[in-house]
Order: structure tokens, then sequence, then C-alpha cells
């Protein structure tokens, strides 16, 4: 276009937002003041920004998205669940809850010889094993209908188990990407992340002036009290969702995915598109220069030159390592060790609490006349010395063999058949 020109950047390196005193900052700023005559940069259109600028022919179209860190290696503490649907979780543990208080009585008025097996607190164990690893029990009901209740429960526990062993085999085969939410009302309402906005952009006004509650509550909780402290530039609020966890960048799409953070998979976007928007250049209201640009942009739209240029410096399509068949992480199996962790922990803890109530009762009762009640069936449980201890559980094992042996008994006097 043969004229000569002055580069004059923003002082505070901004495009241009609407300030709360009503003043703009940024490049727009310098427009509206008459500091400089154009801004050819990508300008994001904006009713608020078209109040005090002129945008010439839009350049190209986007949206924007949001971008976080790629969970791919981080801990995830669903994995072992994640196979089943949370509906699915919910009902198994109806059945855990209410099953035994049906089946508990239903034995007992069954008239089942071994009804100490079969206690409120040992069907709620037998229940909530079947429903959760496939597992039986030692004792199996004789009596008809209670069969039928006992191998309902296990057919139905191991059928359950059994889909989530499948699930889980292909979760772990197939190696997918988790993300932390899948929109930006799932984030708001279903996490506390934090979205990263840069300072001076349009993206702030978005939130800062909409009318939509939604928007506003993100702006308040979301973006205000943080917003000092983010980078000024898009690498920098890049690395900053990289190197702290809990952010969301809210980003225009087409630009972030070219740059380097994007292109080697340290951030990933969230699927939903937001703000369909135009770019263009921006001038001083009534610019002498506003024709002749939009004369020539016309022009290379028409020859197709613009699109030449945009196809060209369009940034590939995302590929991020495939892990399918690769060894598991620590933080895929993070939550089998908490929980064999807690395990050992809660069996030590109770060990301990056991020997020290053990000593003190010892201690407190070692004198009790012999006489007493207590005495004669508890004397040699709490006794001092451990030899008496095993002594006790030697004549309980031998009362339980002489209980089951009774039961035996009635049971093969109950099916006695007589022949002639």
């Amino acid at each position: 276009m043969n004229f000569t020109f002055l580069l004059n950047p923003p002082p505070d390196r901004a495009w241009g937002t609407k300030l709360p005193d009503g003043k703009w900052n940024g490049m727009i700023g310098q427009l509206h003041r008459r500091e400089i005559d154009i801004a050819p940069a990508e300008f994001t259109v904006t009713a608020l920004r078209s109040e005090v600028v002129d945008f010439n022919v839009p350049i190209t179209e986007s949206h924007q998205k949001l971008f976080v860190k790629n969970p791919a290696e981080s801990f995830n503490w669903t994995a072992f669940i994640e196979p089943l649907s949370w509906s699915c979780w919910g009902v198994i543990a109806l059945f855990i809850i209410f099953v035994p208080l049906a089946m508990a009585p239903a034995i007992r008025l069954g008239n089942e010889p071994e009804q100490e097996e079969f206690t409120l607190s040992k069907s709620f164990c037998f229940v909530a094993g079947a429903m959760t690893i496939a597992r039986g029990w030692n004792t199996t009901p004789w009596r008809i209908q209670n069969r039928i209740l006992f191998f309902s429960v296990m057919l139905g526990g191991t059928l359950i188990y059994w889909h989530w062993e499948a699930m889980i085999i292909s979760f772990l085969a197939v190696r997918t990407t988790v993300l932390p939410f899948s929109s930006m009302e799932e984030m708001l309402t279903k996490t506390d992340f934090k979205v990263a906005v840069q300072p001076g952009t349009s993206y702030v006004d978005t939130f800062r002036h909409s009318n939509n509650p939604m928007l506003k509550r993100i702006w308040t909780e979301r973006i205000e009290p943080y917003i000092a402290d983010y980078p000024q530039s898009k690498i920098g609020l890049s690395m900053k969702i990289i190197e702290e966890s809990g952010y969301a960048l809210f980003d225009n799409f087409f630009t972030t995915i070219s740059y380097e953070p994007y292109e080697e998979c340290q951030i990933i976007a969230v699927p939903v598109a937001y703000f369909p928007v135009q770019f263009a250049y921006a001038f001083q209201k009534k610019s002498p220069y506003f024709d002749a640009f939009w004369y020539q942009l016309n022009k290379m739209k028409e020859r197709g030159a613009t699109k030449q240029i945009l196809e060209k410096y369009e940034a590939g399509k995302q590929v991020c390592p495939d892990y399918s068949g690769k060894p598991l992480g620590f933080g895929q199996c993070f939550t089998a060790f908490i929980a064999l962790m807690g395990g050992m922990l809660l069996g030590f803890l109770c060990l301990g609490v056991e020997w020290v109530l053990l000593r003190n009762l010892g201690a407190k009762n070692n004198r009790i006349p012999e006489s007493s009640e207590w005495t004669k069936k508890q004397r040699p449980i709490f006794d001092n010395t451990w030899g008496t201890r095993a002594s006790a559980q030697e004549q309980y094992h031998e009362n339980e063999l002489r209980r089951h042996q009774k039961a035996l008994e009635q049971i093969r006097t109950q099916h006695q058949t007589v022949y002639y």
C-alpha cells in the first residue's frame, strides 16, 4: 500500500479492556485517545469495543475453549470404581444395607439349624462380600427357601463382579484421558478450579460485563481474586496451569493450539466450544485509513490469498502418546496402595488397642474372688499370662466343635429315613 509507519507498543502490553472507571487500557485505549492510527492485530470483535473503535473486514473466525493440564500421569483416586457408574454403585450400596435386614430374620424364622452363622452382623458381612468381590460363605443353609435367598445373593454378586472385572480389564488395557470436568457448568458446580485469562483482553470483559449469572459467578469467584497474579503472556498462562494444579485456561482455541505446551500435550482442550467470534484490525473512529484497508483486505479475500495464509500457518492436530498396553504408573494404582496401607495401619491400631485393654483388664481383675460368676466364665481370657489366654482359645474351639456336632446330629435325626 506504499506508506510508512511507526510502531508504538502499548505501555501496559494489553490488548484493551474497559476499566471500572470507564476508561480503556491497551491498544484499544490508544486508539480511543488517538495516540495511534491503526492496530493491525487480530482483535476479537465485541460490541463493547465497537463503541470506541471501528473494526475492518473480519480476517477469520474462531471460538474460545477451556484448557487444563494433561491428567494422563496424575493420581487417579477413582481408578477402581470408574468401571461402574455412580448409580450402579448406589444400587449396590442399597442392597448391602437392606438385604441383610430381610435375610437374617428370614433364616431365623425358617428354623435353620445353623442360625448362628446368619446373624444380622454376619449377614451384612456375607452380602457385602458377595456384592463386591463375589465372596462366598463358610456355611450353606439347609432349608430350601433359605438356599434360594442365599444363592440369589451369590448369583447377583458374582454377575456384578464379572461385569466390574471385565470393565476394569478394558480400562487398564486401553488407557483413556479422563478430564476433571467436561464443561464450564460442571467446572463451576463440581470442582474448585480457578479460571486463568490473559489480563487486558476481551476474555476479561466476557466474564466481568456479562449478564449471564454463571459467567458473572465465575468472574466473582474464580477470576477476579486471582487475576492480579496472572502473567501477561499466553505462554506464561499455559505454564501456570501446568506448574500449578487447580487452574483452567480460557483462551482462543486456534491461538492456543499453536503454542508449544499444546503441541507437546502438556495441556489439552475441554471439548465444549464457547462464544464464536470474528477477528479484525482495529481503527480510530472515522479513520481516514479505514477505506483503503477495507478495499485491500476484501481484495485478498476474493483472490483466496487470505485463506492461503491462514492454511499455511494453521496448527496441526494434537497427537498425544498412546499409553495403551504400557505398564501402569503409580498414579493409576494409587488407590490400591492406599487401601493396603490403610488396612494394615487399622489392623495394627486394633492390635495395639486390644493389647492395652487386655493388660489393663488383666491387672485390674488379677485378684477376683474365685467364687464369682465372672471368674468362672471369663478369667481364662483376661488372665495376665498369655498361656492361659491360649488355653481359653482352645476351649472356645472345642465348644464350637461340640456345637457343630450337636447341630449335625439334629439334622440327621430330622432327615432320618426308615426302610422296611
